[in-house]
């Protein structure tokens, strides 16, 4: 994906592109997807602009060599194979498997080759690092997991028991329901 050549012909160095769902994301360090560019060069924005005429005129403001752009030239541009100057190597996880990827430069707001942004808590040169932050992360979701799961349960002995208490209930209702029509069956006889 040409997520690289895209940012160098329509937005310089002036917003952050990345890469998300096969989507390229333009945005800032506030917003990291302002506006959202299909492979088939279809936009959509993310800012809060009624109409699409407020979207192009922000483009036009913006980013004018993307708004001057055909959707086939946007296409051509994502379609086209990126070089890069560097392969800084970088590594990051998910899940447990630790995952090796390149960029250009390291930390935030710079991207992988594959167009991912890198955060500076969960990328890093270092994979030992990675490791201990992966196990972590790892090592705090059991934890929630186990807090969690302990909660689930007090909640289904509550239930239980309010089950027995209802069931007791129900049987003295039963009762009174069965004395009341005894009583009626002797006012009517």
């Amino acid at each position: 994906m040409g997520w690289k050549t895209f940012k160098d012909l329509f937005c310089g160095n002036d917003y952050i592109v990345s890469v998300e769902s096969g989507d390229i994301c333009i945005g800032s360090s506030a917003n990291p997807t302002l506006i959202r560019v299909t492979p088939q060069g279809e936009m959509r924005s993310a800012l809060r602009l009624r109409g699409e005429k407020a979207f192009y005129s922000f483009l036009e403001k913006n980013l004018p060599a993307l708004a001057a752009s055909s959707k086939k030239e946007i296409a051509a541009a994502i379609a086209a194979e990126d070089t890069f100057t560097s392969n800084i190597k970088v590594y990051t996880y998910s899940g447990s498997n630790i995952l090796e990827k390149s960029c250009e430069q390291l930390g935030w707001p710079n991207v992988t080759h594959d167009g991912e942004m890198m955060n500076d808590d969960t990328f890093s040169p270092d994979r030992c690092h990675i490791i201990k932050l992966a196990l972590q992360e790892s090592l705090s979701w059991a934890k929630h997991l186990a807090i969690e799961q302990r909660k689930l349960q007090e909640k289904l002995e509550t239930i239980h028991r309010e089950a027995r208490e209802n069931k007791g209930q129900q049987s003295e209702v039963a009762k009174i329901i069965d004395l009341l029509r005894l009583e009626i069956r002797c006012i009517e006889d």
